[in-house]
């Protein structure tokens, strides 16, 4: 398991992080995406993997 921190940016407040110990840099991208899904309104997902960048995630413009 590798520990991944989840940066949730929002339009207003600060960021919301989420710390996880995850299998797989695919597992930690997945679990991204479900927080995207359960915050819209948020302009970007950010992974992060011993500080470095894995992926950044945005909302489907629809």
């Amino acid at each position: 398991m590798k520990p991944f921190v989840f940066r949730v940016d929002r339009p207003e407040g600060e960021p919301l992080v989420r710390n996880r110990n995850l299998p797989s840099d695919a597992e930690a991208v997945a679990y991204a995406r479900q927080l995207l899904n359960d915050w819209p309104e948020c302009i970007a997902v950010e992974v992060l993997q011993a500080g470095a960048l894995v992926d950044r995630l945005r909302p489907t413009q629809s």
